[in-house]
């Protein structure tokens, strides 16, 4: 392990700021999961916590001046952990939590602004659907990895067709107190991999699927330096090894893990000291080759960009991009242009809140 300082965070200039359904008068913009549709558009779905109902944003134009958001009312809580992601049909479909079964749901979106859609309960077992994360499979079907609270397990759901009207799900790692904050990629060998915490040992795990349906998995204690794994997000790295997110809750600060190999049964991990406490609601993905991490600061509620200038990221920038506070989780997407978008939900408008960059590393 490595621990290094950044330069002082200088404020972007200018970015482009949206701040989405802005009359409505509630709390909307938690738990914001963005992505780039097959229009070119931005479309984020989220949850009106007020009501409780999951929201899906559709943007009209290149900087979503104009956008379409349509409610999915429940009688039950639903919207909870929205993950989203776009189909092989060209669809955004959604996993999300109805709160109140304790149930893991996926809506699945009839077309390309999600004005109608189809929502699907697909695990009801015990207390599931907590801090889902949905990706769409080497085999073209989504996959959902999602925490079971009342066993303290690790799940993950395979969708067994494009609008996962049918499903089947496997219990990844039963070690106690497993799956929280999980996070999916595709590894390069086409198999599922999964970022959690493991609460019993405050520590980030990683299980690395054996097949696309996740029917069995290696796991993995990756980093237990302290109360870690929090709020992770993992991203493949460009020499095809797993890259990691995550807070360090007892310190408040960013970290970030580079997998050694494509199962990530070895791993290194830095802390990022930005001079201000950090690293809540993290996401990362690469960008030309080397990683790129979104989080919100603890102190201030600011938005943040972590640029790693080395694909180990044992040397970073920070930028602040948007000091309009913010709370809970961040999503980004890059778009066709190469240029990333980021979603979260402002603490001070309880909007969803969307931020252009106007460089791919939002610097």
């Amino acid at each position: 392990e490595w621990e290094y300082f950044n330069a002082q965070s200088k404020p972007v200039e200018s970015e482009l700021t949206t701040t989405v359904d802005p009359d409505f008068a509630g709390q909307v913009g938690w738990y914001p999961s963005v992505a780039i549709g097959t229009d070119g558009m931005v479309i984020a779905s989220h949850m009106d916590r007020e009501n409780g109902d999951l929201k899906v944003t559709h943007c009209e134009d290149a900087v979503c001046s104009v956008a379409t958001t349509t409610v999915y009312p429940s009688e039950s809580e639903t919207g909870l952990y929205s993950s989203i992601t776009i189909g092989a049909d060209g669809l955004a479909i959604i996993s999300h939590q109805d709160r109140n079964k304790g149930d893991l749901l996926v809506t699945h979106c009839s077309n390309t602004a999600c004005t109608e859609a189809i929502t699907t309960d697909v695990d009801s077992e015990s207390h599931v659907g907590w801090d889902s994360s949905i990706i769409i499979g080497s085999d073209g079907l989504p996959g959902i990895a999602h925490h079971d609270k009342d066993n303290g397990t690790l799940r993950f759901t395979h969708c067994e067709n494009v609008e996962c009207t049918a499903s089947t799900t496997s219990i990844v790692d039963d070690s106690p107190a497993v799956g929280w904050f999980t996070s999916i990629a595709i590894g390069n060998d086409g198999n599922p991999v999964i970022a959690y915490q493991d609460e019993t040992n405050t520590a980030l795990r990683v299980a690395h699927c054996d097949d696309v349906t996740c029917s069995s998995a290696t796991t993995t204690i990756v980093d237990d330096g302290g109360n870690v794994g929090q709020d992770t997000s993992i991203a493949i790295g460009a020499d095809g090894f797993p890259v990691i997110s995550h807070l360090d809750f007892d310190n408040l600060a960013l970290r970030f893990t580079k997998c050694l190999d494509a199962k990530c049964t070895s791993a290194k991990t830095a802390t990022f000291a930005t001079g201000v406490e950090d690293g809540l609601g993290s996401s990362i993905t690469e960008v030309d080759g080397l990683p790129l991490i979104i989080h919100l600061g603890a102190g201030d509620g600011g938005l943040y960009a972590t640029r790693c200038t080395s694909d180990d990221c044992s040397a970073a920038d920070t930028s602040v991009v948007d000091v309009q506070q913010g709370s809970g989780w961040t999503s980004f997407a890059v778009r066709e242009d190469g240029l990333p978008v980021i979603a979260y939900s402002s603490s001070s408008t309880q909007n969803l809140r969307l931020v252009y960059c106007k460089t791919a590393t939002c610097n």
